[in-house]
């Protein structure tokens, strides 16, 4: 073999090692690229205002805020004999409802802005938008901001952001399959009103989780309307006059009857007639 041969075979050798290090080089370039691009990819408005509420929530069930405060003060109103509580709802002005229609959130989120208070009667999150339709996992974000402002963190059982440890400290309450269509219809006779241990009667979500199909509780929302529907005035109710009935069986019917016309003309008659004597 001559020089020159040792020589080709030499430059070829290189230059199949400097093309193999510019290859690899090049890729291991744009994957790092393509990381940092990723990286620094902004996200949208929805998007962060979703993730800033929801990061708030996560840490109160995290040290040092799990056990800084009492993220469930004032739920005190809620947290008595279920019968009582259902029996106390079942009048019209009842002082449970009212104490929780005047705890309203007012939130501006990038879809407009959100008047909302929770519905004890009906169990779920009311609020009033001037949006049509609402985005679940923005509604999901001004809850989180809700039971966090009003210190009523159970209210929130969304089983999919809620921690594990934190839905099922006894791990008794595992994720469980989809029950079949004859045991539904089985458990359709079961009190769902009267049963206020979750406090919410969330809606029922059907989620893959390890490859199997399982419930997942969700919040209730109802859309009342429009922002300029929302009286923020807690007007005292309308009470009507008896019309001079009375009866034993009704509360407050035996007071005196509402004055007449004639009868107030009377009545300031005699009184100008005494306080002109008296002046005598």
């Amino acid at each position: 073999m001559n020089i020159l041969q040792i020589i080709y075979n030499l430059s070829i050798s290189i230059w199949r090692f400097i093309y193999s290090a510019y290859i690899w080089q090049w890729s291991r370039y744009e994957k790092l690229t393509d990381e940092v691009e990723m990286m620094y990819i902004l996200p949208t408005p929805i998007q962060a205002y979703i993730n800033k509420h929801k990061s708030r929530f996560l840490s109160t069930f995290e040290e040092p805020l799990a056990s800084s405060k009492n993220w469930n003060e004032n739920m005190k109103s809620l947290q008595i004999d279920p019968a009582e509580l259902a029996q106390e709802l079942t009048y019209k002005e009842n002082e449970i409802e009212n104490e929780w229609k005047r705890r309203v959130l007012i939130e501006n989120t990038p879809r407009g802005n959100v008047i909302m208070y929770y519905d004890v009667y009906k169990q779920a999150f009311a609020y009033y938008c001037d949006q049509a339709t609402m985005p679940y996992d923005i509604m999901n974000a001004v809850a989180m901001r809700y039971v966090i402002a009003f210190f009523c963190r159970d209210l929130f059982v969304d089983e999919s952001i809620i921690p594990r440890k934190a839905n099922t400290p006894d791990g008794e309450n595992e994720d469980k399959p989809a029950p079949s269509p004859n045991e539904e219809k089985k458990n359709v006779g079961d009190a769902p009103f009267a049963k206020f241990k979750n406090y919410n009667t969330a809606n029922n979500k059907m989620v893959k989780s390890g490859g199997k199909l399982v419930n997942k509780k969700t919040n209730k929302f109802i859309h009342l309307g429009q922002t300029r529907n929302h009286c923020p005035l807690n007007k005292p109710p309308k009470v009507f006059a008896m019309n001079g009935f009375s009866s034993k069986l009704l509360p407050d019917s035996e007071k005196k009857p509402d004055l007449s016309y004639a009868e107030f003309k009377a009545q300031q008659t005699q009184q100008k007639a005494a306080a002109a004597s008296a002046n005598q």
